[in-house]
Order: C-alpha cells, then structure tokens, then sequence
C-alpha cells in the first residue's frame, strides 16, 4: 500500500516516490485528502510511463488523478468495466 498525503492540486497530479512503485498492481490510499477516501489502483507499467520528476527530496512519478482507479475488491480489472478514476471522485454529482 502506497500512502500520499495530498495530490498536487494545481496540476490534478499525484507524486508517487519511484522506489515504491512495483511492476504489478499498486494500491493507493490517500492520508490526509478528505475528498479521496478510500483505496485506488494503477498498474505499474501505466505509472513508470509518466514522467519522472524531483520533489526536492526524492525522483518521483507525475501521476494524473485520471489514472487512478477507484480500487474494487474481488474484481478483475477486466470485468471493471464502470471503474471509476479520482479525476472522476472529485467531479461534483450532476
């Protein structure tokens, strides 16, 4: 489980170290970002395709909130066919 305090708003990103990342699933959970509760999933091979960039600590992957989906126990990913992303959790209800 990856733990991240907040995404970077300003550019809808989450920076996720890159030693953490492993090449299967990852899971994500946010610990102090109130409108993403919950676990979300990406892939490993989806998160080392972006772009790798310093934190001023550490290098890390600019992951778009899109690309995180909302994690969903005893599912395949493919019979997920109505997941739904972070970029989406945020959108407010029509």
């Amino acid at each position: 489980m990856i733990e991240i305090w907040n995404p970077k708003w300003k550019t809808r990103e989450v920076l996720i170290a890159c030693h953490k990342v492993s090449k299967g699933q990852n899971l994500i959970r946010f610990t102090k970002c109130n409108a993403l509760k919950g676990i979300y999933e990406a892939s490993g091979a989806d998160i080392m395709r972006c772009p790798i960039v310093n934190n001023g600590k550490l290098d890390c992957y600019a992951v778009p909130l899109a690309m995180l989906n909302v994690y969903q126990r005893n599912t395949s990913p493919s019979q997920n066919t109505d997941t739904q992303t972070a970029e989406q959790v945020l959108q407010p209800a029509t």
